[in-house]
């Protein structure tokens, strides 16, 4: 179903591990061990979406984005357990590339893996969501770069200033 909503999700997914890890693993589970280099959570911060962490019968939302705190932590309480992973449909004119760096092109683990939702209204960039994993501690939003886009026209001249203030770093938006 992600797959039919997000085709470059669906093709990061199917490049995860070999057909028994896929076939035994979860999305949860990939999102819940909380690895910089796992290679869903990019995507799924790029496009929005939120965690719903139960313990017992209590249960909150918390966006993908601020589940990772810092490497080896996660915004989990003792016992929580990811209930629901809710990804938002695509808004119409949107649009979502997932890449994905390794030593082998399948059944590799992530080096990098970079996702961008970019929409735009008459050639203005109003709304960007860049995030990467494998480049720090935690997969991480890249907000300089998308304040650098927010907002202006998408031209080349523009993506060449937020390059140059990823190349900055980037943090947590």
């Amino acid at each position: 179903m992600l797959g039919r909503l997000y085709p470059d999700l669906g093709e990061l997914l199917r490049r995860i591990g070999g057909v028994q890890v896929r076939n035994a693993g979860t999305l949860g589970g990939n999102i819940g061990n909380g690895s910089p280099i796992g290679d869903s959570p990019p995507a799924l911060i790029a496009i929005g979406a939120t965690l719903t962490l139960r313990l017992g019968d209590v249960r909150r939302a918390v966006p993908l984005e601020d589940y990772f705190i810092a490497y080896g932590k996660q915004d989990r309480r003792p016992g929580e357990f990811i209930e629901t992973i809710t990804v938002p449909k695509p808004t119409p004119g949107a649009a979502f590339r997932a890449y994905k760096i390794s030593k082998r092109f399948d059944q590799d683990i992530s080096a990098l893996c970079g996702a961008f939702l970019i929409e735009l209204a008459d050639g203005v960039v109003v709304r960007i969501r860049i995030a990467f994993g494998g480049m720090a501690g935690t997969p991480k939003r890249a907000a300089g770069a998308e304040a650098a886009l927010l907002g202006k026209d998408w031209t080349l001249a523009n993506v060449t200033t937020a390059m140059a203030r990823f190349a900055c770093g980037f943090h947590a938006a």
